[in-house]
């Protein structure tokens, strides 16, 4: 004998569906018109919020997947899951303030300490905002809890690499191939990072050497004054007076040879 779903749960398992089979327009829809029900479940409605997000995410409308995030974390304020989708809807919007995306990603990291991929992408994110301390806890977690992910490690690598920790970066990658003699992706790790540490000595040899050409330096004790244009400058009829000597006496120069110069 079947078991008759309730009349909420079956339109809500129909949106799933189509979801699935990659009918997204169709299953938005379909949870737009589930919305409208006055006396939809909360539980309903939290999931209807959360798949929206999901598809506009996936379609670059960040907006309107902020608008639905912020409704579904309204119901579990507590979710990791919800902070760190917020947290890309956020991060992947150059019209947004990445921090607002770091505070969820921390939220998440905390809510969830063991799951690698919110630490990572904490840890990252708090390295491009200058949060160097923070960002190399959160990697050094990723390494205690993914240690022989190679996709996992190598992500942690190059950001040890951009943080100036090469050593540690190399101490991690050299143990990873010692545990998996047989993996050849650890290798591949390990071949390129070595590339990325050659590309970034490349770029800093060719970068040129500033001169003192280039610098424009100006002392603080001096008032800059324009010169005056061509148009305006006068004759003088009169002979210009001197200008009178120093006050003190001038120090002797000693000579310089021929050699010297």
């Amino acid at each position: 004998m079947t078991r008759t779903l309730p009349f909420f749960d079956r339109l809500l398992d129909y949106g799933r569906s189509l979801q699935r089979l990659g009918q997204t327009a169709k299953a938005g829809q379909h949870f737009a018109h589930l919305l409208r029900f006055p006396n939809l479940p909360a539980e309903i409605a939290e999931e209807v919020h959360f798949r929206l997000a999901e598809m506009h995410l996936s379609a670059e409308r960040y907006k309107k997947a902020r608008r639905h995030m912020s409704i579904a974390l309204t119901y579990q304020p507590e979710y990791a899951a919800y902070h760190y989708l917020m947290a890309a809807a956020i991060e992947d919007d150059e019209q947004c303030d990445p921090r607002r995306a770091l505070k969820h990603l921390h939220q998440a990291a905390e809510l969830d300490p063991d799951n690698a991929d919110y630490q990572l992408d904490y840890g990252l994110a708090a390295l491009r905002l200058g949060k160097r301390q923070t960002g190399l806890r959160a990697l050094r977690q990723v390494v205690k809890l993914a240690p022989d992910d190679p996709e996992m490690l190598e992500s942690v690598c190059e950001g040890l690499r951009q943080a100036n920790k090469e050593d540690e970066a190399k101490t991690l990658l050299r143990a990873a191939l010692f545990r998996n003699p047989h993996d050849g992706r650890f290798r591949v790790a390990w071949e390129r990072f070595q590339f990325q540490l050659l590309r970034a000595q490349q770029q800093d040899e060719r970068r040129p050497a500033p001169t003192i050409a280039d610098a424009h330096a100006i002392l603080p004790f001096v008032r800059p004054v324009p010169a005056p244009a061509q148009g305006d400058r006068s004759l003088r009829h009169d002979a210009p007076a001197t200008t009178p000597g120093p006050h003190w006496p001038r120090s002797p120069r000693k000579a310089r040879s021929k050699k010297a110069r």
